[in-house]
């Protein structure tokens, strides 16, 4: 682990700055092949991610997706101990696991996905994950590598100085300032107030008409919560 700690020292060492997660992920590129690098924090018990930092658009797209299905590795790595591997995406397992997120992902560009979550006694604050195009696992020396930059991601989470930024937003004790997931939660509870649904309910409208839309669940959470949209009951039928 010393030698990536010094790997990520040199990253943050021209900024003049104390390490970030930005330097963990650009690291964990560098040194395990992959198509794309993501640092996320979980922010609320309904399955809810912030992204922290992605190194490229696919990985960016890939946590906009699990966001707005609600489903996916990185999902299910916030009841997992250890890490969520999935060497190849085209397989039946991920696809009876994850029947939306799956052939969603596969059409976005990616073939292979491994999430290590980032916890902390019984609590788990976020993943670090590896996002692959093509289907090829990870080998002893990669797996390795990935668990000691997910151990150190999870230090700098929990450290969280005050020069310690994320996609240009301070950390605040550790966590970022989760505005948008906020206002998603605010929109959930406008939508359940206009259907006369719990909250669970709601968020599975609001993830739904992200998806079928094709717009990032913030996009539209936002509009709802700007009362630029508004969901009505389902019309009664006979």
């Amino acid at each position: 682990m010393s030698q990536l700690w010094a790997l990520v020292a040199e990253r943050a060492w021209p900024r003049g700055a104390s390490v970030s997660l930005e330097d963990i992920c650009g690291v964990c590129a560098a040194e395990i092949p992959s198509d794309g690098v993501s640092l996320t924090a979980n922010t609320s018990p309904q399955d809810l991610v912030e992204r922290l930092c992605a190194t490229t658009p696919l990985a960016r797209e890939i946590e906009e997706l699990q966001a707005t299905l609600g489903q996916g590795p990185g999902v299910a790595a916030l009841s997992c101990d250890g890490p969520v591997l999935t060497p190849d995406l085209h397989d039946a397992t991920p696809r009876r696991r994850w029947p939306a997120f799956a052939p969603a992902a596969v059409q976005a560009g990616l073939g292979a996905v491994f999430v290590f979550p980032l916890r902390t006694g019984a609590v788990q604050v976020g993943a670090l994950s590896l996002h692959r195009a093509g289907p090829k696992p990870l080998t002893d020396a990669q797996l390795s590598d990935a668990l000691s930059l997910a151990d150190m991601a999870l230090e700098i989470m929990l450290d969280g100085g005050a020069d310690t930024c994320v996609e240009d937003r301070p950390l605040w004790n550790g966590f970022a300032a989760f505005h948008d997931q906020a206002e998603v939660h605010q929109a959930a509870g406008m939508i359940s107030a206009q259907l006369d649904v719990g909250i669970d309910e709601a968020l599975v409208r609001l993830r739904a008409y992200a998806f079928g839309h094709e717009r990032p669940l913030a996009d539209v959470a936002r509009d709802v919560v700007r009362r630029r949209l508004k969901f009505t009951p389902d019309p009664q039928t006979d």
